[in-house]
C-alpha cells in the first residue's frame, strides 16, 4: 500500500470507533506510543558527521601521499 493509501485506512478505521472516547483514547495512545519509538530509534542512529568526528577523535585516520595509497591502505 502507498503512504495515501495506509492513510486513508488509518482514518477509515478511526472513523469507526470516532463515537467511543474510550476507544479513542487507546488509538491515541498506541499512536504516541509508535511516534516515541521512531523518534528514539532515529536519535541512537549517529549521523555519517558524527561518526567521521568520532573516528577521528579515536585516531582512525589514514595518512596517504595520493588517492591511490589512500586506497591501498584502506584495502590492507
Amino acid at each position: 500500500m502507498t503512504t495515501m493509501q495506509l492513510n486513508a485506512e488509518l482514518l477509515r478505521q478511526l472513523s469507526y470507533i470516532a463515537d467511543s472516547e474510550e476507544c479513542m483514547k487507546k488509538a491515541l495512545k498506541a499512536i504516541k506510543r509508535i511516534v516515541a519509538s521512531r523518534e528514539s530509534e532515529a536519535l541512537s542512529k549517529s549521523s555519517g558527521l558524527q561518526e567521521a568526528l568520532d573516528d577521528v577523535r579515536a585516531g582512525r585516520v589514514y595518512h596517504a601521499e595520493n588517492a591511490a595509497d589512500l586506497i591501498k591502505q584502506c584495502l590492507e
